[in-house]
C-alpha cells in the first residue's frame, strides 16, 4: 500500500480517486497510521479528523497511543476519552483499549506510576488489570526479578501468563536465551509456563535460530498455545526465507488434499502480506499490548 510504503502524496492522491465512501475512509485510514507511525502525529490527528465513520473511532485508539509515545499524554488521553464509551470491537471497548494503549505508551517510555495512574481510567476491570504486561515488561528492563514478582502476583491466571511472557521475552533479549530458559521452566502453573517458554522460542525466531525455538517449542504443554505459537514462528523463519515449518504446519491444518491446498494458500499469502497487515490482523488488545515492545 502507498500509505505503508511512505507515500503519502500518492495516498492522498489515491483517496481523491476513490469513489466508495468506504474504501475512501479505509485509505486515509491507512494515511494516518502512515503519518503517525514516521512521527507526524499532528498531521495523523489532522487527517483521522476528515474521516467519518468507524473507521474514525477505531483510528483514534492507536493514534492517542502514539500522542502518549511522544510524550504527549494530556493530548492522548483526549483523544482516548473522546472515544464513545459502549464502543465494541472484537468484544473489547474501545475507549478501554485506547487508554491501555495510552498506558503501555507510558511504560515503554518509563512512566509506570504514569501508566498506572491511566489505568484507573479504564472502566472494565478486566481490560484495566491487562495494564500489568506492559509494566511488567517495562520494569523487566530494570529488574527481572522484581518484574517476575509483579507478573506473579497477577489474580487472573490468562493475564498473568501474558505478562510472565512479556518479562521471559525482555530477559533473552537481553541476558540470553539460556537464563530465560530457566526463568521459564521454575514457573509450574499452566498457562504461565507454556506462555513464557513460547516467549522465549519467539525470540529465538526473531534471531533466526529456527531449530532452537522448535526445540523449546516441544516443551510447550498448553496445546492452544502450542498451536498458535508454531503457525506464528513459522510465518516468522518463512518471512526471513526458511518455509520449511510453515509448510509442514500448512499441511497439518488440513484433513485432506482439498483443505491442505486451502492452508497452504493462505500460508503463502501471509507471506506476502506487510508486516503491518499481519499485526492489524493479529487483533486490538494484541495491538495495544505489543505496540511497544522493543
Amino acid at each position: 500500500m502507498q500509505a505503508e510504503s511512505g507515500d503519502l502524496a500518492g495516498a492522498v492522491t489515491t483517496v481523491r480517486s476513490v469513489q466508495s465512501p468506504d474504501a475512501e475512509s479505509k485509505v486515509r485510514a491507512a494515511v494516518a497510521g502512515a503519518q503517525a507511525k514516521s512521527g507526524d502525529v499532528a498531521g495523523a490527528l489532522a487527517t483521522a479528523r476528515t474521516i467519518t465513520g468507524a473507521n474514525r473511532v477505531f483510528l483514534a485508539g492507536m493514534l492517542a497511543a502514539y500522542q502518549a509515545k511522544a510524550g504527549d499524554v494530556a493530548g492522548a488521553l483526549q483523544t482516548a476519552e473522546a472515544i464513545p464509551e459502549g464502543g465494541i470491537h472484537g468484544g473489547y471497548g474501545l475507549r478501554g483499549a485506547a487508554l491501555l494503549g495510552v498506558a503501555s505508551a507510558q511504560a515503554s517510555r518509563g512512566d509506570l506510576a504514569g501508566a498506572r495512574v491511566t489505568a484507573q481510567r479504564i472502566t472494565e476491570p478486566s481490560m484495566r488489570e491487562l495494564v500489568v504486561v506492559p509494566i511488567a515488561r517495562a520494569q523487566a528492563k530494570r529488574d527481572v526479578a522484581a518484574a517476575l514478582g509483579l507478573a506473579r502476583a497477577v489474580g487472573d491466571p490468562v493475564t498473568r501468563a501474558m505478562a510472565l511472557e512479556a518479562v521471559v521475552m525482555v530477559q533473552a533479549r537481553a541476558t540470553g536465551v539460556p537464563t530465560a530458559l530457566q526463568t521459564a521452566k521454575t514457573i509450574a502453573e499452566e498457562p504461565a509456563r507454556s506462555a513464557a517458554l513460547v516467549g522465549v522460542a519467539r525470540v529465538q525466531a526473531e534471531r533466526g535460530d529456527g531449530a532452537g525455538a522448535w526445540v523449546t517449542l516441544g516443551s510447550v504443554t498448553d496445546t492452544h498455545l502450542r498451536s498458535g505459537a508454531q503457525r506464528t514462528i513459522a510465518l516468522t523463519l518463512a518471512r526471513a526465507g526458511d518455509p520449511a515449518r510453515l509448510i509442514e504446519t500448512a499441511r497439518r491444518r488440513g484433513s485432506d488434499a482439498g483443505s491442505r491446498v486451502i492452508a497452504l494458500t493462505a500460508a503463502a499469502e501471509d507471506v506476502m502480506r506487510s508486516a503491518e497487515e499481519l499485526r492489524q490482523s493479529s487483533g486490538l488488545i494484541f495491538l495495544v499490548l505489543e505496540e511497544w515492545s522493543p
